[in-house]
């Protein structure tokens, strides 16, 4: 009995080391934006700035200015008909990409490096 209560610790105390390493690489990769235009790879923005910046993308359909936030994206102003690219508010790794039909914009986030590349980013 003494072994195995000997195992769970040791058991607990790994999983206890994994998961503080996971949420320490989590709070340093603010992960990254994959700005697209008619499916064609615009650009991309790293999401780890320190601070707060705005960006326009102009194109013969309209514009689009984006705000970029530690580990998030949003667009902030549009001149598209409905906003309801601005209206969705900030998205961050993991949430449904960021669209404006009218001007074929699309903005998917996900994290840097390795889950970014195998998830299609």
């Amino acid at each position: 009995m003494k072994t195995d209560m000997k195992w769970a610790a040791f058991f607990a105390a790994v999983c206890a080391l994994c998961a503080a390493a996971l949420l320490l690489r989590g709070g340093t990769d603010g992960g990254r934006a994959v700005i697209k235009i008619d499916g064609e790879v615009y650009s991309v923005v790293e999401l780890n700035a320190a601070e707060p910046h705005e960006f326009d993308i102009k194109t013969e359909r309209g514009y689009n200015r984006l705000r970029v936030e530690k580990g998030r994206i949003s667009v902030v102003e549009a001149d598209c008909p409905d906003k309801l690219c601005v209206k969705r508010g900030s998205v961050k790794a993991g949430d449904l990409p960021l669209v404006c039909l009218p001007h074929r914009l699309t903005v998917e986030v996900g994290k840097s490096g390795v889950d970014a590349v195998a998830g299609g980013m």
